[in-house]
């Protein structure tokens, strides 16, 4: 059975609340002063870890009010999203939703993308930001995209990968993206059984969401 964890970091996160909710995630882990804009929004998370330099007084004392697990880690050996990647409420998780990876310094968010990547083989990643969606694919595994004719797909290969695209304007066929090209940035899925292939490497599959 899977089991579905949302990790939230502390950038952009009041405008990608409302597109998840409390009751699809068995585990919910606030990272460091994530937990400000959370408790201010009505969330409470069951972990709070970090070296809390940005936590506020008022937020620490109702969380340790909720029962809130705290847990203090102030080494900076690995970033905050790298400890909670290796916590033991995570170890029998499947699927993890990102959301606070976004919005404020870009050295973070890559890192943060890195990060995941380097256990892409481990759990299933969504990362979730209020213009899209993103999904990490590692090499040996096939991304179906249902119910998505006509919108935009960006294909982005964080390490060199090979990768094919079918039911796209642009196809490919086993083609090597070590970044960015023509063909892997705004393309457009035109067939209902539209996929992305990964055989080797891993990639960044961002889905924008559509503008009303």
């Amino acid at each position: 059975m899977n089991k579905r964890a949302l990790i939230v970091l502390n950038g952009e996160i009041e405008p990608a609340l409302p597109l998840v909710k409390r009751e699809d995630y068995q585990l919910i882990i606030a990272v460091d002063g994530a937990i400000n804009t959370l408790l201010d929004q009505g969330w409470t998370p069951d972990v709070l870890l970090g070296d809390f330099d940005s936590v506020s007084d008022l937020a620490m004392q109702v969380a340790l009010e909720a029962e809130v697990k705290v847990i203090h880690t102030p080494d900076q050996d690995f970033t905050d999203f790298e400890k909670a990647l290796r916590l033991p409420e995570i170890q029998d998780v499947t699927d993890i939703d990102l959301i606070g990876h976004s919005g404020r310094r870009l050295d973070h968010t890559l890192g943060s993308l890195y990060a995941a990547i380097s256990l892409a083989d481990r759990f299933k990643f969504r990362l979730i930001d209020p213009a899209g969606t993103g999904y990490l694919v590692p090499g040996g595994e096939m991304l179906p995209l249902k119910d998505q004719v006509d919108n935009l797909c960006s294909v982005l290969g964080l390490v060199p990968s090979i990768v094919s695209l079918d039911g796209f304007q642009w196809p490919l066929q086993d083609a090597e993206i070590g970044g960015l090209n023509k063909q892997s940035i705004s393309n457009i899925i035109v067939s209902e059984n539209a996929r992305i292939r990964v055989t080797k490497g891993a990639v960044l599959v961002y889905l924008p969401r559509a503008e009303s």
